[in-house]
Parts: structure tokens; sequence; C-alpha cells
């Protein structure tokens, strides 16, 4: 599908773009799947989802479940591994503003970077040999602030934290210790 950039009319509905993980959805996406529903609403157009992956038609259909009217997939193998290397969050700010001079854009932030590690790092070999299972964080920390490879570890279970009610037990602290000592010990850089 091609679009004529001058013609303002083809630009319609209220477009999402669907973050996803090594084929899980981000939860950001459901969010603003929803936030995106209300707005297609109000404006009366449709609401479309764009999901980019490696294998990922499987969870397109949960988009569906939270408001989505249309969900365009693209599946690709250069698409398997998140990375947003490519561009800075700036330059692509100004890329989307060049394709919709006639859109008023307005970033909530451009500060905050994605963070992320090779699986291949010695750290994370390490980890997953140890049991642990890589997967992506829905929260941010100054991680997001490092212009480097970085992995984020911590005690306890991940869905409690940043929860009101986050807390951390004694046996997940003494296991955190043994884990840190287990991966660290020895490990040359």
């Amino acid at each position: 599908m091609a679009f004529n950039s001058a013609d303002i009319g083809a630009f319609k509905n209220v477009w999402v773009f669907c973050e996803q993980r090594q084929g899980v959805m981000m939860p950001t996406t459901f969010e603003l799947i929803s936030e995106g529903r209300k707005l297609a609403n109000e404006l009366g157009v449709e609401l479309c989802g764009i999901l980019l992956g490696d294998n990922v038609d499987g969870i397109a259909a949960e988009l569906g479940e939270y408001g989505a009217d249309k969900v365009y997939v693209y599946n690709s193998p250069l698409l398997k591994d998140f990375t947003t290397d490519a561009y800075t969050n700036e330059q692509t700010l100004e890329m989307i503003r060049q394709a919709v001079p006639f859109c008023k854009l307005t970033p909530r932030s451009v500060r905050l970077r994605p963070s992320g590690i090779s699986e291949q790092h010695p750290i994370v070999r390490r980890l997953v040999i140890a049991g642990r299972k890589p997967f992506g964080s829905p929260t941010l920390s100054d991680q997001a602030l490092m212009p480097f490879p970085s992995l984020k570890i911590g005690p306890g279970d991940s869905a409690r934290s940043h929860t009101a009610d986050e807390y951390i037990t004694y046996d997940e602290i003494r296991e955190a210790i043994q884990i840190y000592f287990t991966t660290l010990d020895g490990l040359a850089l």
C-alpha cells in the first residue's frame, strides 16, 4: 500500500505501533490500544495496530481483544530480536514529522532510551545456564539513560516491581546473592 504524502485525505484512522519482544506483547501496547480505541471512537475512525516481528501472527489476535479494528502484521527473521540501534528517538521523531507535516506530534519524552544486551553476552549466557530466562522488563529505571548494553537483574518477582505493595522476601534476597555470586565468580569480560 502506498500513500501520496500530499493527499491528506489518505491519512486517517488512529494507528498504534504494537511493541513485542520474542513473541510476547509488551504491556504498554495494551494500554496504547485501549487509549487509541477511545480516541478512534471520538473521531469516528478505525483503530489500526502495526505489529512487527518474526512469526508474530499468533499474538495479533490479542490486539483485537483490546479494541483494534485492524492489525497489520509484518514478519521477517530480521525482526526476531528487538533493536532500536538504527535511529535515535530524535531522528525517528524527525522522520515522522517530515512524513506527516500537517500533523502535530508531541512526544511524551525523547530522553529515555531502550536498553538491552545480546543473549550472547557472557553474563547473559551464564544466567541462562543457571536456569534464568531473559525477558524484557515493562518497567524503566536509570538503565534507560545508559548509552551502553545493560541488563536489569534483582531479587524478587518482576511482576511485583514498582507496584503499590512491592516487597521482597528474605528467601528471594538469599537466592539473589547466590545468583550474583555464581554468575560473576571468575567471569572474565
